[in-house]
């Protein structure tokens, strides 16, 4: 059960952290055509990536019933449980409590390093599967080779 629910957990994170750069790109478009923060992470629960859709539609009912923007952000971090998501709502509150003059450049420059880093974990995903398929069929194979010369006739009139 425990690694069952590992797998989807991992999988999870792995789908937000995807759909990290598509967020970015939305919230920088939304800003562009002139809508605030707020509302651009608004949008995001109609038009954002499918997985983080509900957790925007809450960030837009908590702060219709009066939640800071601050702990609005921080709840949606704490769903989205992914490092990657922790830098862009850290950047977020950080652009929301400095007035954001600057929230262009550093979602920009975020983004910038997001896909890169989405791409060197993919790789490091995926040659560490390679290297744990190795391990065991390395530990696999002196058995089978045992049980093969265990099936020979000959073999066996030596042993007993």
């Amino acid at each position: 059960v425990s690694q069952s629910r590992y797998r989807t957990e991992n999988k999870f994170v792995h789908e937000i952290s995807s759909a990290i750069p598509e967020i970015i790109e939305s919230i920088l478009s939304a800003i562009q055509s002139g809508l605030s923060l707020t509302e651009a992470l608004i949008s995001l629960g109609k038009r954002g990536p499918e997985v983080s859709q509900a957790f925007f539609r809450n960030f837009e009912s908590n702060i219709k019933n009066g939640v800071s923007f601050e702990d609005s952000i921080s709840i949606i971090q704490d769903q989205f449980r992914s490092r990657l998501s922790d830098q862009l709502f850290e950047a977020m509150i950080f652009a929301n409590s400095l007035g954001g003059a600057e929230l262009h450049s550093l979602l920009r420059q975020i983004g910038l390093f997001t896909r890169p880093d989405l791409a060197l974990r993919e790789e490091i995903v995926s040659k560490q599967s390679w290297v744990r398929n190795s391990a065991h069929v390395a530990a696999a194979a002196p058995w089978i080779l045992l049980v093969l010369l265990s099936l020979q006739p000959e073999d066996r009139k030596s042993v007993v």
